[in-house]
This record gives structure tokens, sequence and C-alpha cells, in this order.
């Protein structure tokens, strides 16, 4: 279960991730390229970070493939959904 304050969270990670991303990008055409590298691999992981982590609570609960993603969830509340379930 989610909890309420979640996509808070995520959008805070969101525009952290985007203020590194811009911050290395200022300090790559300022010429310090290795300062950059460093930021920029910042962000990577902590970019990863989290969707390892659910990937790995996916698979500890013997949840795999298609049918326990966000995107099964989207699908069967679009309108492609109800229009596949008429034929």
């Amino acid at each position: 279960m989610r909890h309420r304050w979640a996509p808070a969270r995520e959008w805070g990670l969101l525009a952290a991730l985007t203020v590194g991303v811009l911050i290395g990008a200022g300090l790559w055409f300022a010429g310090r390229r290795g300062a950059a590298d460093g930021i920029w691999a910042a962000a990577t992981v902590a970019a990863l970070a989290p969707a390892a982590w659910s990937t790995l609570r996916q698979v500890w609960r013997r949840q795999f493939g298609w049918t326990s993603s966000l995107c099964w969830r989207w699908w069967a509340r679009s309108s492609s959904a109800s229009t596949w379930r008429a034929r």
C-alpha cells in the first residue's frame, strides 16, 4: 500500500535529480568536467536506487511480469482496455 505522501516524495526526488543534472551541465560548461561527472554519477545512482528497490521487492514477493507493473494498472483504466474487452 502506498502512503498518501509518496507522490510528494517522488516529485521531490525528481526535482532534486533535475537540479543535479543542471548543476552538472553548468559545471561541464564551466570546464570542470570531473566534478560534472561526479554529480551526474550521483544523480544516476539516486535515480536507479528506487527502481532497483521496487524490482527487488517484487521479486521477493514473487510478483513477476506485466500483471504486477504500473503499466498494467494504467492500461486497465484506459480507453484502449475497454475497446479490447469489447472484442
